[in-house]
């Protein structure tokens, strides 16, 4: 074999000088990342390994991962590889059991993998400088490429230097869309010219091309690849001659028309090439063991054909397995295949395969590859291979479905038809779930699994938003199964979506009988099931004390023992929910730090939006705007693959809002009008009450009193026919002051008078001032607004305090009390300001005659929130942002969103220069 290594660098020296720079950033602490595309052996391979030689001698931790052709995707199958895990090593085993409110979350638990190995990548880079290497992205999945997205994007903030290589993307392909996210240089590797091509082959031959070799060389059309197998077909059959340090091939040879390539599979002894030929059937990398498993042959009596292989240039060794030297060579040995004796092959293998104990999905590849009609092994590979992923991938699971109906002899068995709807749901296609489970239930199914089919299309319908279709078809399932356990768990799953077709009595029934079921059978679930909607139910009418009395029930059952499946639930979500309306900001901030925790290790993706959405929504309520922004970004960055509570209006809500209170209306408008896109998606939603007092901010904002007051009036009287009470409470008094402004007295004094009687009944010191403030504007009264903020003086919420303040000082204005109006004005600034909300804080002081507070800078040390400064020191430390957010208790996106604000404020670009400023003002040991 020719000594190839150093082909694909030839004339590719500013090539070179691009990898180059790339590794010196990223072992000086600011990475970056590089995508190179090119055809088929014009060397982009070999770049690749000069970058991870180079990384290495630099003192680089170097992963290599490849993406390798399958019928069948392998879920983040190069990422995998290059960190040499499995799925099951990074999430353990996937359960069982699932509820109705992860069913709008697709591929959640494909979603945590990505996020399992971000952090992997993060902890590795905190200990030091990482080169990523990810080879033949033209075959990744889509879940791969999502997450180059991401890590390209992450990549100059610390030592990670990403290198991805890829045939060039063709128009509307995945991967075409996936180069246009990716913040990535690009090089476009194409072709060697003449002069590059024979001065690598004469450094290759160590003499200088005569004139018939050169013209054997313009057939490679500047292809490193072919040069050198030219080179070794002609060595090989001996049409090189060397004389006075010029080497000539004797003529044109006939046998490389085919290239030379084929040429070299040409070379290969019969044995060699029936070996290879299985191997290739195999895959691109193939073990020995398999390959002996296959052909019935000892191991060690494969080897000289291997040995064989090897020397022809055409396989290499590549750690514990042998893979074909690129593509091209393995497809020029299957192209030596009869068609007709392929799907044998694959045949061969897939039984090979399960007899060794392959996992299911490696041998459902080769059966989907090699069966035919009636092939029962097949089928039932094929839908076990589905089973492991359906939840994972759904849409991969959903082919190797389609497989196996179309290999099934006769009609498909109504469990594969079932797992299939199952699929159909997981991968967003639910009119064609809905369609199939309807036909499945007209044929007549035994009870068992004509109940697990209602099942599957309740979640269906809750999905699309049909909640009582959702409600009558988890109602039929409640009656067809006869597990009592399993009773107790339908009974809370009927609750929930009774709950959402705002069916609140028939929801607090079945809630009832789930507690009681529950405490019977001794299931945690059900009773923790049932315990939440009821804690709900408690909240939405006010009773507070009910509300935490379920509160603290449902969180003491997560510490018992025997509560296995109790997290099904999140019961600290709702007790959470319960927490924040009560103003119990401290017991919120343990339930989301637990619930969090166990939603990560039980692997429950769909469930860490909605705590980071809860923490988003406490921090509104206490101020902290830099934290609330930072809880909602992190939020919305996991609702792509993940949204199990519905809190993207609730989050884009409050991003909308605290861009009005920093005077960016562009950005508010753009809040407001995706989530009012959420709305009209017709699922359930959190938020609705939050989106309107963004709207109504942002109208007035813009002039438009009346759509603002129009905006909120909608809503209170939704919520007041619901009836949904502490929703309403947030924008009672905003309501007031918009319709007393419009001269609207009576709905002004309608809505005083409910929250009158909300303060009322429930005693809550927040309730009572929101009440009072919106009397306040009823009467004109500036010392009953400025008692109402009095009220709020010891409480954590500072932007009521803000806003009684703020209104004391317009109503004392209006009466002519000047000094009043100033004075009072003046607090309101200066509580404004400590929030970061300038507009505000701008907007108070406009009319008054005082000297405005000092605003917090926009930049630099000073213009560090408390968490920012925190965040600032641990990275000074060398923590990963996955460790930061174990140390503080909050997620790992959410650190990363206190990072980039941290990046923009000190005006730096790496975790290094963020380490000198934090040293250099002493935020650091």
């Amino acid at each position: 074999m020719v000594a190839g290594a150093a082909a694909g660098l030839y004339g590719r020296r500013r090539e070179l000088a691009t990898v180059d720079e790339l590794l010196r950033g990223t072992v000086q602490g600011h990475g970056g990342s590089l995508l190179v595309t090119g055809e088929p052996g014009v060397g982009k391979s070999r770049l690749a390994e000069a970058a991870a030689d180079t990384g290495r001698a630099m003192g680089a931790d170097v992963l290599v991962g490849r993406a390798v052709p399958l019928a069948i995707d392998r879920l983040m199958g190069a990422v995998l590889d290059a960190f040499g895990l499995r799925v099951i090593d990074v999430l353990g085993s996937a359960g069982s059991a699932r509820t109705v409110l992860e069913a709008g979350a697709m591929a959640a638990t494909g979603f945590l993998l990505s996020e399992r190995l971000l952090e992997s990548l993060e902890a590795r880079s905190a200990r030091g400088p990482v080169l990523l290497v990810l080879e033949d992205l033209q075959w990744a999945d889509a879940a791969t490429l999502d997450w180059c997205t991401q890590v390209t994007e992450r990549a100059p903030e610390g030592p990670v230097g990403v290198m991805m290589t890829s045939r060039p993307p063709r128009p509307g392909t995945p991967l075409h869309r996936a180069v246009d996210r990716l913040s990535s240089s690009h090089i476009e590797l194409g072709p060697l010219g003449p002069a590059d091509v024979v001065e690598l082959a004469g450094a290759l031959l160590s003499a200088t091309p005569g004139p018939v070799l050169r013209a054997e060389l313009e057939g490679t059309a500047g292809n490193p690849l072919l040069v050198v197998a030219l080179l070794e077909a002609l060595l090989a059959s001996g049409g090189l001659t060397e004389r006075d340090g010029v080497v000539d091939a004797t003529s044109r040879d006939d046998r490389l028309a085919s290239g030379p390539i084929a040429a070299q599979v040409a070379e290969l002894d019969e044995l060699a090439l029936r070996v290879l030929q299985v191997a290739a059937v195999l895959g691109p990398r193939f073990s020995l063991g398999d390959l002996s498993s296959v052909l019935e042959r000892r191991a060690v009596d494969l080897l000289t054909e291997i040995d064989v292989a090897v020397a022809a240039g055409v396989v290499v060794p590549a750690d514990d397995r042998y893979a074909f030297r690129h593509e091209l060579h393995r497809d020029a040995v299957l192209a030596t295949l009869p068609a007709a004796a392929v799907a044998p092959i694959h045949l061969d293998v897939a039984r090979a395969l399960a007899a060794s104990g392959a996992p299911a999905t490696e041998v459902a590849e080769h059966y989907a590859a090699g069966a035919r009609p009636g092939n029962r092994q097949a089928v039932a590979w094929l839908q076990r291979a589905a089973l492991e992923i359906v939840d994972q991938s759904p849409g991969t699971a959903l082919r190797l479905l389609d497989v196996a109906v179309g290999l099934s002899a006769s009609a498909p068995s109504p469990e594969l038809l079932l797992t299939r709807v199952r699929a159909l749901t997981g991968a967003g296609h639910m009119a064609e779930a809905e369609a199939l489970a309807r036909s499945l239930l007209r044929e007549g199914l035994d009870a068992e699994m004509e109940a697990r089919l209602h099942r599957e299309l309740g979640f269906a319908y809750f999905v699309l938003g049909r909640a009582s279709e959702s409600v009558d078809a988890i109602h039929r399932y409640r009656k067809l199964i006869g597990d009592t356990r399993m009773q107790g768990r339908a009974s809370a799953e009927l609750a929930f979506t009774q709950f959402v077709s705002l069916d609140h009595e028939a929801a607090r029934s079945s809630a009832s009988v789930a507690v009681e079921e529950g405490r019977r059978t001794g299931d945690v679930a059900a009773e923790v099931g049932g315990g939440s909607v009821l804690c709900m139910l408690s909240l939405f009418v006010n009773d507070f004390s009910a509300a935490n009395a379920w509160a603290d029930r449902i969180v003491a059952l997560a510490e018992q023992p025997h509560a296995v499946d109790g997290h099904l639930y999140q019961r600290w979500f709702v007790a959470a929910v319960a927490w924040n309306e009560t103003d119990e900001f401290e017991r919120l901030a343990r339930a989301v730090r637990r619930g969090r925790d166990v939603a990560d290790r039980r692997g429950a993706a769909w469930a860490i939006p909605g705590y980071d959405a809860i923490a988003a929504f406490a921090a509104m309520r206490v101020g902290e705007l830099d934290d609330a922004r930072a809880a909602a970004e992190a939020t919305l960055a996991y609702l792509d693959g993940a949204d199990g509570f519905g809190v993207a209006v609730w989050c884009h809500s409050f991003l909308a809002q605290i861009a009005l209170h920093r005077g960016d209306q562009a950005d508010a408008r753009h809040h407001v009008d995706v989530a009012e896109a959420w709305l009209a998606r017709g699922r359930a939603q959190f938020g609705l009450e939050q989106w309107s007092i963004a709207k109504a901010r942002l109208c007035e904002r813009e002039g438009d009193g009346a759509a603002a007051l129009a905006a909120l009036t909608d809503v209170w009287r939704l919520f007041t026919a619901l009836p949904t009470l502490p929703a309403r409470q947030d924008f009672g008094p905003y309501l007031v002051r918009l319709a007393c402004d419009a001269g609207d007295m009576a709905l002004a004094e309608s809505v005083v008078a409910e929250l009158q009687e909300a303060a009322a009944k429930t005693g809550s010191v927040t309730f009572a001032a929101q009440a009072a403030l919106a009397h306040a504007h009823v009467t004109g009264d500036a010392a009953a607004a400025s008692a109402a903020a009095d009220l709020v003086r010891g409480s954590p919420r500072r932007p009521l305090l803000a806003t009684a303040l703020t209104d004391a000082s317009l109503l004392a204005r209006r009466a002519g009390r000047r000094a009043d109006a100033d004075r009072l004005g003046s607090e309101a600034a200066q509580v404004w300001a400590t929030m970061g909300a300038d507009s505000d804080a701008e907007a108070v002081l406009a009319p008054l005659r005082v000297r405005p507070p000092a605003l917090r800078p926009r930049f630099g040390i000073e213009a560090l929130t408390a968490t920012e400064r925190h965040v600032v020191a641990l990275i000074a430390e060398g923590l990963s942002n996955a460790a930061i957010a174990h140390q503080l208790y909050i997620s790992r996106r959410t650190v990363e969103s206190h990072v980039s604000a941290a990046y923009r404020k000190l005006e730096v670009g790496s975790r290094v220069e963020v380490a000198r400023v934090a040293m250099a003002h002493g935020l650091t040991r």
